[in-house]
């Protein structure tokens, strides 16, 4: 047995403890490295979840320890390719798109919920649950006016015609009893019922206005202004376009007009005519200008409900009352009330005749209070019209105001709304879409709670068969007559028989009869033709057509009338009748002076005339005329007779 030296054995057993060591480290790092292989395989599976394209790729297992490189590798070099880059980019654009249309859809759904909820809202409030539609005009209906007791409503319109409507008389088919152009050529721009309903005004484009009634029947119109004055209280009309006008409150013969002229006119209906046109002129005058003393046109003037105040918007933007007993000067004025050079669509005052709302077409709708006129009380502004006059209407109880608005995605789809507002602080209560046009001039009728507006060539009325009463309730529930058999017309022809060809007679001698006929019609001398007017010149003691006025002139001097009677002849009888029967002078001075004495001085005078003409026949040599200036003409003229006696 061999003995192993103490180096060599202590050389061994070094080894062995090393490799002990070796084998211990290296478990551990076997079992760190499984450890890990789980976590790196779930994140290398959300990055190809994230840049995939296409289906899942399987999970990689964990026997696999060296694939955590592997996809780092991949992935490097997959950054690099620009196809795998641009499907990642095209795939993130797709999420991204389908996000935000589902986003919008839940948006719609949103809005749709909220208007369907402000509606029933609406439709709990307001009369607007039903509508009716108004049809006849074929151009935009510009203006509205309702009767006291709302059995009658005017509409005017682009097409210059005034339609007139009675509820009491319609039926289902909502057709106007009357329909006119009482301005000829011109616009309708406003109308206006009087208090007590039985005359219309009617304002146009032009610088006349009329007066109808309440039937349909044109009455008295306004004279035209000299438009060559520069005072416009010197005319006694307008000279420019009407813009509005509005009948007083309670006088039912005052109302009041604003043209371009700058100017305000009060009239009076049963004041006295002008002219031999019989037109009517104004009473009073108001004139309207900006803050630099320039003449500003008139869009829109109101009454207020007691008539006390007129409410004028003019176009540079600013609100002008004037009081209805002093015209001079404005009462209240406030300077940029809405933009400049835009236009009012309406002024409406409150019950309480102090505060007031208007409406203009820079978009916004505001409150005024005439005890503190500095600024608006409130206002609401974006609320955006495309019509050249949104209206406006308060509620009979001051409770709600209505106007207009309208949203445009382009120039052919333009949606129309009607807005409800708080009178106190205008919060927005509720929106109503009515349809694809603008809306004009709104009424809101108190006895009916029925509201009127203009919707492009049509009018429509909102009403609610529970809460309004009479005008389009009415008319509704009235079916058209049926006509009868007895009532149909037969338009055909009439046909004699006589004069049908088979009818008529083939004797010979009648036809003889009518040859014989005809021929005596083609003789002038037979048929005793009576002779025609010369043509041209005249001839053979005729005298031709009258061409000019001087032969006017000469064939009327000429010609004298045959029943001409003698003057003188006429004159002695009557003298005759007045020495037999004495009945005007002789009596008045029968107990003065019975006996008539003769005023013979003017015969004496023209006696002497005469002798003194018949002694001047010769111009005069020394002035040359024949009615002698010289003093001493008569001298000379004696001494020339004498010295021709002595000759």
């Amino acid at each position: 047995m061999d003995i192993l030296n103490i180096d060599d054995y202590l050389k061994n057993q070094k080894e062995n403890d090393n490799l002990q060591d070796f084998s211990q480290f290296h478990r551990q790092q076997i079992q760190q490295s499984t450890n890990l292989i789980p976590k790196a395989t779930k994140e290398n599976n959300l990055q190809a979840n994230q840049q995939q394209v296409g289906p899942q790729r399987p999970q990689i297992g964990a026997e696999y320890s060296d694939s955590s490189s592997d996809s780092e590798d991949e992935a490097d070099i997959l950054k690099n390719d620009p196809i795998y880059m641009q499907s990642i980019n095209q795939q993130k654009n797709k999420t991204n798109q389908q996000e935000n249309i589902q986003q919008l859809e839940n948006s719609d759904e949103e809005q749709e919920d909220q208007i369907q909820l402000e509606q029933n809202k609406s439709y709990q409030i307001f009369p607007v649950s039903h509508q009716v539609i108004l049809k006849g005009h074929t151009k935009k209906v510009i203006c509205l006016s309702i009767d006291q007791s709302g059995s009658r409503l005017a509409s005017g319109s682009n097409d210059y015609f005034v339609r007139l409507w009675d509820f009491n008389g319609m039926n289902q088919n909502m057709n106007s009893f009357s329909m006119s152009e009482p301005l000829e050529g011109h616009p309708i721009k406003a109308l206006s019922f009087n208090s007590n309903s039985q005359n219309l005004l009617v304002v146009g484009g032009g610088s006349q206005i009329c007066l109808m009634n309440r039937n349909g029947k044109r009455g008295n119109e306004s004279i035209k202004g000299d438009m060559y004055l520069t005072d416009m209280a010197k005319t006694k009309g307008h000279i420019s376009s009407v813009n509005t006008g509005m009948f007083h409150p309670y006088d039912y013969n005052i109302f009041a007009t604003g043209s371009s002229d700058a100017t305000v006119r009060i009239w009076d209906s049963e004041k006295k005519l002008f002219g031999i046109e019989q037109q009517m002129t104004h009473v009073n005058l108001i004139k309207c200008v900006d803050s630099k003393g320039i003449k500003s046109e008139v869009n829109k003037l109101q009454y207020s409900k007691d008539g006390k105040i007129v409410m004028i918007g003019t176009l540079d933007g600013s609100l002008q009352g004037f009081s209805t007993q002093q015209f001079h000067r404005p009462a209240f004025c406030m300077r940029g009330a809405h933009a400049s050079k835009s236009e009012f669509g309406g002024i409406q005052f409150f019950n309480d005749n102090l505060r007031f709302v208007s409406r203009n077409v820079d978009g916004t709708l505001k409150l005024w209070d005439l005890r503190k006129f500095s600024k608006p009380v409130t206002y609401v502004d974006n609320i955006v019209s495309y019509s050249p006059s949104p209206g406006v209407c308060i509620q009979n109880e001051d409770k709600y105001i209505v106007t207009a608005s309208s949203v445009s995605k382009n120039i052919k789809e333009r949606t129309a709304f009607l807005k409800f507002y708080n009178s106190l602080d205008l919060d927005e209560i509720s929106t109503i879409e009515v349809g694809e046009d603008t809306i004009t001039e709104i009424l809101w009728h108190p006895n009916l709670n029925q509201i009127m507006f203009g919707f492009g060539h049509q009018v429509m009325i909102y009403f609610d068969p529970e809460k309004s009463k009479k005008g389009a309730v009415q008319c509704i529930q009235k079916k058209p007559r049926k006509i009868t058999t007895e009532e149909l017309q037969n338009n055909r022809p009439i046909i004699s028989p006589n004069a049908l060809p088979q009818f008529k007679s083939s004797n010979t001698y009648s036809l003889n009869q009518e040859r014989i006929v005809k021929k005596i019609r083609q003789d002038p001398v037979a048929s005793h033709k009576p002779e025609q007017p010369i043509q041209g010149p005249g001839k053979a003691g005729r005298i031709g057509k009258q061409s000019t006025v001087t032969q006017f002139m000469m064939n009327s001097l000429n010609s004298a009338p045959d029943n001409r009677e003698d003057t003188q002849a006429a004159l002695l009888q009557m003298q005759e009748k007045a020495e037999k029967n004495p009945f005007f002078i002789v009596n008045a001075y029968q107990k003065t002076q019975p006996k008539a004495v003769l005023d013979i001085e003017d015969k004496v005078q023209e006696l002497d005339e005469q002798k003194f003409l018949q002694k001047i026949k010769q111009i005069c040599p020394y002035c040359g005329l024949k009615l002698c200036t010289c003093k001493d003409r008569f001298r000379l003229t004696l001494q020339e007779a004498k010295s021709k006696k002595q000759c």
